[in-house]
Parts: structure tokens; sequence; C-alpha cells
């Protein structure tokens, strides 16, 4: 299924992907999701198709940006700030999340910042089963989590979820002027972060076990990115909308 140049507003979930059958890709794109409880809901464990996200801007919900469970997501040219808990929130549940390798790609330029807790936060915690998990995060494009209210990278690892960050050689991960951490790993499981081209991870603080060396961040670049946000800030757009967009 396509969802493609639509505006959610005021729903339980912008859009919410849901076990969709079949072999095809379900792909959102150009779409404007805010003041809805989460911008939008992919729950795919039982389904092994691909999910793209794109051109996506999912803003001002009181949950999250967008939360996520399946093993292919795609998340392309993006958006997701001032969200009442993360801006992108990825998690696993028990023994279904663990029958399969979990990939997440981003490309193009992915933003998630000036979210109330994280700018983008992987929930690998529960689970009861005995079977080791993967989870491959893989940057192709620029990724930036900024002027969050809590930390700019999250990471919840359970003893047997093993969570590979590879930073490919043209791509790159940028968390800045967080509150309480730019990348921070919180569990137990392995995490490990590559860095194909050298200098991919730019952050300032960082706490945990398997943390990637970073560059600085600069000065700069965080006082352009407030004078940025209070640009948008002027923002005052409003619109109706009834009803989830949902694909099933």
């Amino acid at each position: 299924g396509h969802v493609h140049k639509s505006e959610a507003v005021g729903n339980r979930n912008g859009v919410s992907i849901q076990d969709v059958t079949g072999s095809v890709e379900t792909r959102v794109s150009d779409l404007y999701a805010r003041d809805n409880y989460n911008g939008i809901y992919v729950l795919n464990h039982a389904s092994s198709n691909a999910v793209t996200i794109e051109d996506v801007t999912s803003k001002h919900n009181p949950e999250y940006g967008m939360m996520l469970r399946g093993p292919d997501i795609n998340v392309k040219d993006s958006t997701f700030s001032y969200n009442g808990k993360a801006g992108i929130y990825y998690h696993t549940m028990y023994e279904y999340d663990l029958d399969f390798t979990t990939n997440i790609q981003f490309e193009g330029k992915v933003s998630s910042h000036n979210n109330i807790y994280n700018g983008i936060e992987f929930d690998l915690g529960m689970t009861d089963s005995s079977t080791d998990a993967n989870t491959g995060v893989i940057v192709k494009g620029e990724v930036s989590t900024y002027l969050n209210g809590e930390e700019g990278l999250h990471v919840t690892s359970h003893p047997l979820q093993n969570v590979i960050f590879t930073v490919e050689d043209k791509g790159s991960w940028s968390s800045c002027q967080n509150s309480h951490g730019d990348i921070v790993n919180s569990g137990e499981g392995m995490v490990t972060f590559f860095d194909e081209g050298g200098d991919g991870y730019t952050c300032d603080t960082s706490e945990g076990l398997g943390l990637p060396s970073c560059v600085t961040c600069p000065v700069c670049n965080t006082r352009a990115l407030m004078h940025f946000e209070n640009g948008q800030n002027q923002e005052d757009i409003e619109d109706e909308d009834e009803g989830d967009a949902l694909v099933s």
C-alpha cells in the first residue's frame, strides 16, 4: 500500500501500518502528521514486508513522532520534532520480535529534535526468549538529533540483543545539545558502533558501554540550529482532518 500527499491531524495514530500482508513494500511519503497521539505507528512484527517512511514531517504529537516495530524499515528525508516523548521510538516485545533480524536504514536527511524525551530511542529490553536477536541500524545519509529534553540517541539493550550501528562512508550521525546526554546506552546488551568513513559520529556527551568515538559538536552549528528553531516556532498552521490513514 501507499499513503502519499496527505495530512493527518487529531487522530489516535496519524498513519497506522499493522501486519501488512502480501509481498509488496508499504510506503508512506509526503505526509504531515501533527497533534495525533502518535504521528506514525508501525506494528509489523508478523510480516517480512519492507516499510518505507519518506518525506514525512511529524510534530506536536503527545506521544511519539513515530513508533516502530518490524524487521525491515527505511526512513528517508523526514523530520520528527516537538513530540511529547521521543521523536522516533523503536521497540521490541517478547518472542515475536526475536524471530527475525531487524534492519533499520536512514537515508537522505533525517532529523529528530526538540522532543520532550529522546530524539531517537531504541528500547530493546523487553524479551522472555532465550534466543539471541540482532538489530542493525545503517546510516546512509545524515541523521541529526539535537535540542531534545533528554538524550539525542538512547539505547536500552537486553543481554540477548546485539545492536550494530553502521555509519557508511558518506553518512553521518550528529547528536548535539541534548539535555541529558547525546548518545546513551543504558542496557546490558552488546552495542557496536562502526564508522566506515571516519569522523562519522558527532557528539559532546556519551554514557554506557560500546559507545562510538565522537567528533566534538561545533559551536557554530548549535547556534545555527537554535536560530533555525526560533524561526520554526513561528509556525501557525490551522487545519483539520479526521480518522486514521490505515494500511492493512
